[in-house]
């Protein structure tokens, strides 16, 4: 009897830590449109910046933009965020390019 009685309180307890972990999950806020945006803004600026440091054609301001792109996501402006993320990400983009381009172009001839 003692040890039905114990096992019946075990899983009753059981059931309310979980009923009160569910209620803790549901009162988090999901993320706003805004944020998911910025966030893949971000995450593609970021794939262009490393492809461009991969040719060693990294421009100067995409490091600069990225850093202003998250202090402005840290206070809360993700449309601002998201801009000047997809700055960076087409700084990213043009660096690709013009690596691309120049390929093979050597110095000047009146240089050697």
């Amino acid at each position: 009897m003692k040890k039905s009685l114990i096992i019946a309180a075990a899983a009753a307890t059981l059931v309310v830590l979980s009923g009160c972990q569910t209620q803790e999950s549901k009162s988090e806020p999901a993320k706003s449109a805004a944020q998911a945006s910025y966030e893949m803004a971000l995450s593609k600026a970021k794939k262009a910046q490393a492809e461009a440091n991969g040719v060693k054609n990294e421009w100067r301001d995409i490091g600069k933009m990225l850093k202003k792109a998250e202090e402005l996501a840290a206070k809360g402006d993700y449309a601002a965020a998201s801009k000047m993320a997809a700055k960076a990400e087409a700084q990213g983009q043009d660096a690709l390019a013009q690596a691309a381009e120049q390929k093979g172009a050597g110095n000047p001839g009146y240089l050697y």
